[in-house]
């Protein structure tokens, strides 16, 4: 478990091994740690897992602030778009998930998955992600567990 993770900056990184990454998405090939002073992950830690050619296949965010709500913070990076958020159980303490397109299953896609355990909040996002009723949701929600037992 990691200590003091708001003030020393948290390497998300580290809190997935990079196997644990790719049984999630095969293609992985390896990752970078944005820390929050970079330009690309604002106030958040952000680590992204990608490919050979660079496509980014799997992004995880840390938000330090303790306030950061999982519902709020999918509503906020999606804004700007037709998106349908939904509240998700079994994950944390309080975890949503925000599709955007049509509908949650017709063309869906997910936007961003967010959740919350003691007082810490993480953020995923992955491609082609379509349902709630999927595989790979149900594969990433483990994944989201897993940080968050970690931090």
């Amino acid at each position: 478990m990691l200590s003091g993770c708001a003030s020393q900056g948290v390497n998300p990184c580290d809190l997935l091994s990079l196997e644990e990454a790719q049984a999630f998405e095969p293609d992985i090939q390896g990752s970078v740690w944005h820390p929050a002073a970079t330009s690309r992950a604002g106030d958040n830690e952000l680590c992204v897992w990608h490919d050979g050619a660079d496509e980014n296949l799997l992004m995880l965010f840390y938000f330090p602030s303790p306030a950061a709500d999982p519902a709020d913070l999918v509503a906020s990076g999606m804004s700007g778009r037709e998106m349908q958020r939904l509240d998700i159980e079994g994950v944390g303490e309080s975890a949503s998930a925000g599709f955007s397109a049509s509908g949650i299953d017709s063309g869906a896609r997910l936007g961003l998955f967010a959740a919350r355990a003691n007082g810490k909040t993480i953020g995923l996002r992955a491609r082609n992600i379509h349902s709630v009723s999927e595989d790979k949701f149900r594969h990433l929600k483990r994944l989201a567990s897993t940080v968050l037992a970690r931090i």
